[in-house]
């Protein structure tokens, strides 16, 4: 198959090799194999090298297209000016939708996407909620990604990404955010 990222066939056999590889992920704490992975994902070895040079350029790449979606999703929402309760509902169905890649994530225990996705909309929440002094910003927005990560992950691993529990979720990040508003000061480390 011709290296066409338009291609349909294309398309579809990357998708199997992404989904694969986060299915072996789980079950296996080391390194992946790409024959195993190539078996899981039931495609040629050929394929496989026809999208990736190894297993560790999936991840890298996922994650940079995950982080892509997400930025191009938030200028989008960016426009619409939303309340935290609109953001952290599209942003828990950002992660529903990628949900094999944040489960794998999660009990894994790494914590990093879901740090630079809130990076990206730090000014927002900075700026338009917390309303904090700018010197002190950085140290309690990352004590409240910490928070909001935590929560996020929750959701992941105990309710297996329940839409039904999302908007005890959206309520539980909006109580974070009320009260890193309103405490977030004496947080700091002055």
């Amino acid at each position: 198959m011709a290296k066409n990222p338009h291609d349909f066939r294309y398309l579809q056999s990357d998708q199997r090799i992404r989904t694969a590889i986060f299915f072996l992920l789980k079950k296996h704490s080391t390194s992946i194999k790409v024959k195993d992975l190539c078996k899981k994902a039931k495609i040629k070895n050929p394929t496989f090298y026809n999208h990736f040079k190894n297993t560790d350029q999936i991840i890298e790449s996922t994650e940079t297209m995950i982080l892509s979606q997400f930025q191009n999703l938030y200028t989008k929402l960016q426009f619409q000016k939303p309340a935290p309760s609109d953001l952290f509902y599209h942003l828990l169905i950002f992660v529903y939708k990628n949900r094999i890649y944040f489960s794998t994530a999660s009990e894994k225990q790494d914590f990093s996407l879901m740090f630079k996705i809130l990076s990206i909309i730090h000014p927002a929440i900075t700026k338009n909620w917390l309303k904090f002094d700018p010197i002190i910003n950085e140290q309690i927005f990352i004590i409240y990604s910490g928070a909001i990560t935590s929560a996020i992950y929750f959701w992941c691993r105990k309710t297996n990404f329940d839409l039904e529990k999302l908007p005890l979720y959206i309520n539980l990040l909006i109580k974070i955010t009320n009260t890193f508003k309103t405490q977030g000061s004496n947080l700091a480390i002055k």
